[in-house]
């Protein structure tokens, strides 16, 4: 049995001890309630980043199609080369979500892609043209589309007539030559 002082003493430390729990328990609701702001805080600035700087499917387009329409104009493409250059313009700009995007492996295989459909003399003037080689840029926390230094928005006419977008849709793969198919009434296998 332990004597009165040393109960009164086991008697305040357990209360000592108690309210040390309540003061750590109250102590870490309060951290956590922290921890919850500053999450959603970051987790709301990230969205609100993000969806500025994602580029919609409507403005990919008009973007893909004006910057496909200058190239047209300045390296000659032929309308095969126009619709697979619009394509290709179309898929990089819907890829580029944030600044990091802008010249990773996305931008390489658009510059191999058009490096493959265009002739050396195109593709030379396309190269030295840092507004088509490089279409996106960072500026101020947006990008910033290059094809606009040398041609300003403001030139464009609203009310100017323009190409309609290429309609983007999958194509059959071709047969050879060499298998027979019928096109009306002729025979293209003799053909060799």
């Amino acid at each position: 049995m332990l004597s009165r002082p040393f109960r009164r003493i086991f008697a305040a430390r357990k209360l000592e001890a108690k309210c040390l729990k309540l003061e750590v328990k109250s102590l870490m609701f309060k951290i956590r309630s922290i921890m919850k702001r500053y999450i959603l805080a970051i987790a709301a600035a990230l969205t609100m980043t993000l969806s500025a700087s994602a580029m919609s499917y409507n403005e990919a387009q008009t973007e893909a199609q004006y910057l496909t329409d200058k190239m047209a104009a300045e390296l000659a493409l032929t309308g095969y080369e126009y619709e697979q250059a619009y394509r290709i313009n179309l898929d990089y700009l819907l890829s580029v979500g944030t600044r990091a995007d802008l010249y990773t492996r996305t931008w390489e295989l658009r510059n191999q892609a058009l490096r493959a459909l265009l002739s050396p003399a195109q593709w030379s003037r396309y190269i030295a043209a840092s507004y088509f080689y490089r279409p996106l840029a960072w500026a101020n926390g947006a990008f910033v589309h290059n094809i606009y230094v040398k041609y300003p928005r403001h030139l464009a006419r609203a009310d100017a007539p323009r190409k309609p977008a290429p309609v983007v849709k999958q194509h059959k793969r071709m047969e050879p030559m060499h298998h027979k198919t019928n096109i009306g009434s002729r025979n293209h296998s003799a053909r060799r």
